[in-house]
């Protein structure tokens, strides 16, 4: 009873055990506690001299992603971001589409150090739906003696559908990281306080609530959503007005109880931060609704 209460005292998941947040947070002492504030402070204070009125604001302690329009908030949702080592950078950006029924081609290092040695050991991706290209052809994954090919021959590619890493949104960002906002197969680690386990792209706990969101300047109606969702084809809308992005590091927050919240240092940058204000993007105003390279 008292590590729940302890844990609705934080805003944690109130499961009654002594987790990683739970601990850190019974560990943090006052001088910790002040210091997560006081860099939250000093980074919010510079973020409010350059927010836009409308805004997709991703705070990578909270893990969380909010929508702001028109200077109000129209609502937040608990997100997944990159795990340590593979951190989800601090950037500036913006939403310029949205991919319905997106496929997933498997990043350079999720290849490297994930997938590749999966076909070397089992002959197969263990990816659902997976189509796998070497040299640019097509091939059986099973005929093939992996051991003696090297990552750049290969590609990867899952098709859309339910089982699709990203699941069936993809919200499309302009920078050249190959980072962006999407859905999910697997809902579950949403019931996590600990949710840094991406490869550096924002996962969404409600993605079709984002994609109505954007899509609603667009005359998108739900009906329209639901017949682009059965196509199971990849369709793309290009946003008449981009929307802002900002990824922020705030290790404390203020909740809708005007309580204080404080936030894991999940990429230890507490020591010295990061900046939140920083010169906008340049480049073109649509994205190519093929990344460079897909980080899930």
């Amino acid at each position: 009873m008292a590590v729940r209460a302890f844990q609705l005292s934080e805003g944690l998941m109130q499961d009654g055990k002594v987790g990683e947040v739970t601990r850190q947070a019974l560990d943090r002492t006052p001088k910790e506690a002040a210091k997560l504030m006081r860099g939250a402070t000093a980074s919010m204070r510079a973020f409010q001299t350059s927010v836009p009125d409308t805004v997709i604001l991703v705070n990578l302690p909270s893990q969380t992603v909010s929508f702001i329009e028109r200077g109000k908030l129209n609502f937040t949702m608990r997100a997944v971001v990159g795990r340590p080592s593979r951190q989800t950078p601090l950037l500036q950006d913006r939403v310029t589409s949205v991919t319905i029924n997106p496929t997933w081609t498997v990043p350079p290092t999720v290849l490297v150090e994930d997938k590749l040695p999966v076909l070397r050991k089992k002959g197969n991706t263990g990816i659902k739906d997976a189509v796998v290209y070497l040299d640019g052809v097509e091939v059986v994954p099973e005929s093939i003696n992996w051991w003696q090919v090297t990552p750049e021959r290969i590609r990867i590619v899952q098709k859309p559908g339910d089982d699709n890493a990203l699941g069936r949104f993809r919200f499309n960002l302009t920078n050249g990281d190959g980072i962006f906002l999407h859905g999910t197969n697997d809902p579950r680690l949403f019931e996590r306080d600990l949710r840094a386990a991406s490869s550096g792209c924002v996962r969404l706990e409600d993605a079709r609530g984002m994609a109505e969101a954007l899509l609603e300047t667009e005359h998108v109606s739900t009906a329209r959503l639901d017949r682009m969702l059965d196509r199971q084809e990849p369709q793309w809308i290009k946003l008449t007005q981009p929307v802002p992005v900002r990824f922020v590091y705030w290790t404390a927050t203020v909740d809708d109880r005007d309580a204080v919240r404080l936030h894991p240092d999940i990429y230890d940058l507490n020591e010295d931060p990061v900046p939140a204000a920083m010169p906008d993007p340049t480049g073109p105003t649509s994205a190519d609704p093929m990344p460079p390279a897909q980080r899930a």
